[in-house]
């Protein structure tokens, strides 16, 4: 992750472990998004293209976007690689179980974060912890756009992964000085708290 994707927006680290497992098959880093889908309570709205702070706002609830995004990004995998090697990721926040049970919205909401992000991201380098190999995907997505062109921008990206892994890692930054050690003072003592 530190060489491939740090520091890159909306890039993520997800580990697959099951079953009380202590280490997963698979590890997939996911970056580059060429699509980002984000609702807040049933409203849903897409970024894609060149410019991903733009948002279009996406007609029915959110759940049926979700689908339909779910749907237009399945493509069948070539033999051998593994099922996450395409689609899309990201993080389902509690709250959207609001769109299929009703709750009381007591909990105040600072942040106003949306209820959910997903990415359709351009790169996906999956870790095959039992093989010991680095599987990096990327999908060519033409459109109306030229198909030669789509295939050489992605061959192009896993070229530009590729040499990021071969590289040596990135400098650590510089340690931040450690802030002044703070003193606690407690309203409880020692055999009060024993005693506790």
């Amino acid at each position: 992750y530190l060489k491939i994707a740090k520091g890159q927006p909306f890039a993520f680290l997800f580990e697959s472990v099951e079953g009380g497992a202590w280490r997963g098959r698979y590890s997939v880093v996911a970056m580059q998004p060429e699509l980002i889908w984000r609702c807040r309570g049933d409203k849903a709205e897409i970024a894609q293209g060149e410019d991903l702070s733009q948002f279009a706002p996406q007609s029915g609830g959110a759940l049926e976007s979700l689908r339909d995004l779910v749907a237009a990004s399945r493509i069948a995998l070539p033999d051998g690689l593994p099922p996450m090697s395409s689609g899309v990721f990201g993080v389902l926040g509690y709250d959207m179980v609001r769109l299929a049970e009703r709750l009381p919205g007591v909990n105040p909401d600072p942040l106003d974060l949306p209820d959910a992000v997903m990415i359709r991201p351009s790169i996906v380098a999956v870790f095959d912890a039992i093989a010991q190999e680095i599987i990096l995907v990327t999908t060519a997505r033409p459109g109306s756009g030229d198909a030669r062109a789509a295939f050489d921008a992605a061959r192009d990206r896993l070229a530009k992964v590729q040499a990021d892994l071969k590289a040596p890692m990135p400098a650590a930054a510089e340690p931040q000085a450690q802030a002044a050690a703070v003193e606690f003072e407690t309203k409880v003592s020692r055999a009060d708290y024993a005693e506790i």
